[in-house]
């Protein structure tokens, strides 16, 4: 079996010999979604992210016997299901939005399956583009409302105006959660060095993890390996992967008057892979987000 590093190597000159023809939504395929149910289960890269998430609300929220949740890039829902078990004195309202796609609704249909016993909340999903979404028109009954955004706003073209409709809605809190690195440079041999780099660490971590697993291969190849492609192959609107390092989030969040409460990294080695970050109005005086130290094994 291959090791990561060769077949990183690999990938990055399939990349770059042949381009890519991946564009759009890249995990619209059934096989990807398994991909990522493996990533979910087996390593701590997503857990982490939904953990660290859930802290950040349950401190936002713990005074509170009513409010929203709005999830952008909803996929699974996973992350919801025990937080909503674990709440069972509150009333939440969860909207989530995420891609047009079929897929989405079968996940959707699954996640109303799945939390078909719990009554202390009510359920709503959209599924559109978020660059397309009239924020105004949200149907957003009960505040406080607190929005999350776990691995979603890198794909956009127009990240700036999706914070300014964010920042119209007035949340007291904001969950930011995207993977510290920059592939939204317009530089071949800037963004080749950042891919190396990041996926780089990224494979190790994963090898780390899964060693000997047949769904490594998949996960590096199929899941990671498309990211690879769509962001070599590609420099304008078919980039779907246009990450940033947290330094640039934090200038997009500030000139929208939001101001940083808290974050932590899950870092491999030297390389920090993703940030997870908490967010609220600059005029805001009620929150304050502690340090709770998520550990990933």
């Amino acid at each position: 079996m291959p090791s990561s590093s060769s077949r990183l190597e690999q990938i990055l000159q399939d990349a770059l010999l042949k381009k890519s023809s991946c564009s759009g939504n890249l995990y619209a395929e059934q096989d990807l979604i398994q991909a990522y149910r493996v990533l979910y289960d087996q390593t701590p890269l997503v857990k982490f992210c939904h953990e660290q998430v859930n802290c950040f609300l349950n401190e936002a929220t713990k005074n509170h016997a009513a409010y929203t949740l709005l999830d952008i890039g909803f996929g699974t829902g996973a992350q919801w299901i025990s937080y909503l078990e674990q709440h069972p004195q509150q009333q939440i309202d969860l909207i989530g939005i995420d891609l047009p796609t079929p897929l989405n609704q079968k996940l959707v249909d699954e996640f109303k399956q799945k939390t078909a016993h719990l009554s202390n909340f009510r359920f709503q999903s959209i599924l559109q583009e978020i660059e397309q979404l009239a924020f105004a028109k949200l149907p957003i009954e009960i505040r406080p409302l607190y929005i999350n955004a776990s691995l979603a706003l890198h794909h956009l073209w127009d990240k700036d105006w999706v914070l300014s409709q964010i920042k119209l809605l007035k949340p007291e809190l904001f969950c930011l959660v995207e993977p510290d690195s920059d592939h939204n440079s317009q530089d071949p041999d800037r963004t080749l060095s950042e891919v190396k780099a990041h996926y780089g660490a990224l494979f190790e971590f994963l090898e780390h993890h899964l060693a000997g697993k047949p769904e490594l291969a998949v996960i590096q190849d199929q899941f990671f390996g498309e990211e690879i492609r769509n962001i070599l192959g590609f420099s304008d609107r078919r980039r779907v992967e246009r990450c940033e390092r947290f330094e640039q989030w934090t200038k997009r969040l500030n000139a929208q008057s939001f101001k940083l409460l808290r974050h932590e990294g899950l870092t491999w080695k030297e390389t920090r892979l993703v940030v997870c970050s908490a967010w609220a109005p600059s005029n805001s005086s009620a929150i304050q987000i502690s340090q709770h130290k998520i550990h990933a094994a």
